[in-house]
């Protein structure tokens, strides 16, 4: 509702109207608008930190918030789009001689634009009202940004070094020492063989033992539970003939 709504109040939950409308960035509508009074908007930056909270932070803390190059400069606020076609050309109004050395850098020549590496693509989840749907405002060039081309020389290296180490102990073991573990290994595997045939030949006697063992507790237990239920309906041996 913050954004989806005119005036909203979070204490009693009312609005004027729904929608981002006029009222949402110019305020509440003067009466005697537009015959006497415009309603001008304020062109600072904190007239969209309301909805667009994550994309306010990270422009505030990049270099164009520090010299409070805003919104409005880059964005035309009616049409809601950039205020040229080109995201290059729209870097370049200010950035003259970087896009004029980009022009002819291999990023350039790759297909590569500005925004591909200063406002790159967000990862994971995403919030288009608050911005974190929309590419990174805070316009810096992180490994993880670079990471994104060039893996192999920023997170591999290490990996890379591991394996061509290993590769080279292999290489340097050769055929010989690779063939002198083959009788151990067959040694090893012929024990297991003659283990696995004992137990086949062993288990039938273990099965069957098994078997009589538990037709033997069975009977047995059965016996002892019988035993005392005869005895106490047994009449005793002294007690006088006309009580038994």
């Amino acid at each position: 509702l913050v954004c989806h709504t005119s005036r909203y109040d979070r204490k009693t939950g009312e609005f004027s109207r729904e929608g981002v409308n006029c009222e949402s960035c110019h305020g509440a509508a003067k009466p005697d608008h537009p015959d006497k009074q415009r309603m001008a908007m304020p062109t600072a930056s904190d007239s969209c930190r309301d909805c667009h909270s994550i994309t306010y932070a990270e422009w505030r803390i990049s270099t164009h918030g520090q010299k409070d190059i805003g919104c409005t400069s880059c964005h035309a606020m009616h049409a809601m789009h950039l205020r040229k076609e080109d995201p290059d050309q729209q870097c370049g109004s200010c950035h003259t001689e970087r896009l004029r050395d980009f022009a002819h850098a291999t990023h350039r020549v790759k297909g590569l634009h500005c925004i591909s590496c200063h406002m790159p693509e967000p990862q994971g989840t995403r919030s288009h009202i608050r911005g974190t749907g929309v590419r990174g405002h805070s316009y810096g060039v992180g490994a993880e940004t670079c990471s994104g081309c060039h893996r192999v020389q920023v997170h591999q290296s290490g990996e890379m070094a591991a394996l061509a180490s290993e590769v080279k102990t292999l290489r340097g073991a050769g055929a010989d020492e690779t063939l002198a573990k083959i009788p151990a290994m067959k040694k090893e595997n012929d024990l297991l063989k003659e283990t696995i045939e004992a137990n086949k030949q062993v288990f039938p006697w273990v099965a069957a033992l098994s078997f009589l063992l538990g037709i033997g507790l069975g009977v047995g237990v059965t016996r002892m539970v019988a035993r005392p239920a005869r005895e106490s309906v047994a009449a005793p041996a002294d007690l006088p003939a006309e009580h038994q």
